[in-house]
């Protein structure tokens, strides 16, 4: 490289020549390589952007391990004392402070692509980053929280898209292989200096106070901020670009890659909005808990199991688990993160069962934390680095970083899911609304409902729509719908019963039907496709509307429409309608002197449960769908 650099210093008229790899902004200004070397190696300004990366993440997980701490036990007020948040607020602060982290990606990613270029901007938010670290140093109010908060949303959200796009603009064809295994070792660095940042920054709170405590982290920032700006001569400057960057995001090559990335990341969005609660819900949790397992740990300290296991995962799952899976299955990048998105809900019962048992009066040892962490960071794993990785690879060369921006705003949709989550539960009392297990239950329930129904509905009717012979569509349609109400029959009745006697009954029961889902899957074997279908995102687009607007299917749409508008409207305000209108009692008398004493479950003085007159709606489809 610095060879390179002689030759081209000697030669002033290649200096931004056509395939010297090198450009200049002004005749006076400084010289940087805009194309990787090819170079079969590791890229020189590699080094630097470790390094960075590792300082940077100690200071932001440094100052994040404890905020919620400092919220709720040293925050002030403005004459000086005490003025601490409770937890459901810190925690509605706490998820709001990362949604805007998460969000401002996307600005930075504009300006990098658009105007400035990666490095500019990467400096330039580094300095305002510093300066919200400082701030929440000097100022322990909420006014200086408010404050330093924002400025950091802005400088480590701004930064984000643009360091991880920069990693990648380093490599050329020769070494573009290695690309998987740096973006290992950057995501190793990262918790590094997560690993560090967490094992001292409650110390640090606890001995010498939120000044140290925060100015430590915005120290490491500045250090970072100086290493990046040293590799300057280092690294593959990737031009702006300018009014071309807005034609490439809306040209078929950049709708199609945010399409076919946008799926992704709305089932990424959840498993956010329940693995940032390692650093709110889960700190709050082992306040109450048994703390030593071979030594003490504070609250906060707990979390730097995460990186600690991020740094042994990363090669367990490189060398051995992806190279042992590969022999019965290709582990490829959605499996791995499907995978991923199951093990997190499986993470969040042990909260549950953990939270189930301090409120019984048991106190729980922290080890049993440390579970959920082995098993939430292996689902990170499968998710966050397949993730990153995927985002880029798909990602056109010129809207890298704001392809990058658009995966950290599903970080954003699922925290702002927890903070409101958190707002919408507080009773008008303080009290909760999900109190103890019930919270981490309700998340784990949420996560897997959205993923089923994504999963599942699209995919069952889809292959039924292709797979179908014309001639026989309409009976093929008529015993799917059959199958459905006949469940919409069953399910009602059996919930009907089940809630008089307990409502978690219901739901256990709802669980064991759709576990019994995966029996059939196992046997089950998919059509092969006669032909991939390789249109872009924006043809596809275009495609569909041109059929939504043939008059036929037109027509019938808005007529299907208005019949599900009709029918969902009366489904939500049935069940009221029922329980505080409907005089059931004599109907129920009459199914009581007919079925075996306790099998009619009766509520408010004799009258059915709605359950069981809104299942005759269902009853009545599977019977007029085997007619018809």
């Amino acid at each position: 490289m610095s060879i390179l650099r002689t030759r081209v210093r000697s030669h002033p008229r290649l200096i931004g020549a056509p395939g010297s790899g090198y450009s200049r902004t002004n005749m006076s200004g400084p010289k940087y390589r805009t194309v990787p070397a090819s170079i079969k190696g590791m890229p020189p300004g590699i080094p630097y952007i470790v390094v960075n990366e590792a300082a940077e993440r100690y200071s932001y997980y440094g100052m994040r391990a404890i905020l919620v701490l400092f919220m709720t036990q040293h925050l002030r007020g403005a004459d000086g004392q005490l003025a601490t948040m409770s937890d459901a607020a810190a925690k509605e602060s706490y998820h709001l402070f990362a949604a805007a982290v998460y969000a401002t990606p996307i600005f930075g990613a504009l300006i990098a692509d658009g105007l400035l270029g990666k490095y500019r901007t990467i400096l330039s938010l580094s300095l305002v980053y510093c300066a919200g670290h400082f701030a929440l140093a000097v100022d322990e109010t909420r006014v200086g929280l408010l404050i330093g908060l924002g400025l950091i949303a802005v400088g480590a959200g701004g930064i984000k898209p643009c360091v991880s796009a920069h990693v990648g603009d380093q490599f050329g064809p020769a070494n573009r292989e290695r690309i998987p295994r740096v973006f290992a070792w950057f995501y190793f660095a990262i918790n590094a200096g997560a690993l560090l940042s967490t094992l001292f920054a409650e110390v640090l709170l606890d001995r010498f106070g939120p000044s140290v405590a925060f100015g430590v982290p915005g120290a490491l920032m500045l250090l970072a901020t100086f290493v990046f700006w040293l590799g300057r001569h280092h690294f593959v400057h990737v031009p702006p670009a300018g009014a071309a960057f807005v034609r490439d995001v809306f040209s078929r090559e950049g709708l199609g890659a945010l399409g076919r990335l946008f799926v992704l990341y709305v089932f990424i969005a959840m498993f956010w909005s329940l693995y940032d609660q390692t650093a709110s819900a889960w700190v709050l949790q082992a306040e109450h808990m048994d703390r030593h397992f071979i030594v003490d740990w504070g609250p906060s300290q707990i979390q730097a199991i995460n990186p600690l296991l991020i740094l042994l995962f990363i090669p367990l799952f490189s060398y051995v688990i992806y190279p042992a899976v590969a022999r019965l299955v290709e582990p490829t990048p959605l499996r791995r993160i499907g995978a991923g998105l199951f093990l997190t809900v499986v993470a969040f019962l042990v909260p549950a069962w953990i939270e189930a048992r301090l409120g019984a009066g048991v106190r729980v040892n922290i080890a049993w934390q440390l579970v959920a962490y082995v098993l939430m960071t292996a689902a990170e794993i499968l998710v966050s680095i397949t993730a990153l990785e995927l985002s880029y690879t798909q990602a056109p060369r010129r809207m890298k970083s704001f392809v990058m921006g658009a995966f950290f705003l599903s970080i954003t949709v699922g925290n702002l899911f927890t903070s409101a989550v958190n707002f919408f539960i507080v009773n008008p009392d303080g009290s909760s609304k999900l109190p103890g297990a019930e919270y981490y239950l309700f998340f784990a329930g949420a996560m897997l409902l959205a993923l089923g129904t994504a999963v599942f509905k699209p995919g069952v009717q889809g292959l039924i729509a292709t797979k179908m012979p014309d001639k026989s569509a309409s009976l093929g349609w008529g015993l799917f719908y059959q199958m459905v109400n006949i469940g919409g029959f069953l399910g009602p009745l059996i919930a009907g019963y089940l809630r008089v006697l307990e409502w978690e009954y219901v739901f256990v029961t709802c669980a064991a039907a759709i576990a019994l889902n995966f029996l059939p899957l196992f046997v089950f074997r998919e059509p092969e496709k006669a032909q991939v279908d390789t249109r872009g995102f924006g043809e596809l687009t275009a495609d569909a509307l041109r059929g939504l607007l043939e008059p036929k299917l037109f027509y019938f749409s808005l007529a299907f429409a208005g019949f599900w508008l009709m029918f969902y409207q009366l489904f939500d305000i049935l069940p009221n309608f029922i329980d505080d209108w409907v005089d059931s009692r004599e109907p129920a008398a009459v199914l009581q002197s007919i079925l075996p004493t306790g099998w009619v479950p009766v509520v408010n003085g004799g009258n059915l449960t709605q359950e069981w007159m809104i299942n005759l709606n269902a009853g009545l489809i599977s019977l007029f769908a085997f007619l018809v």
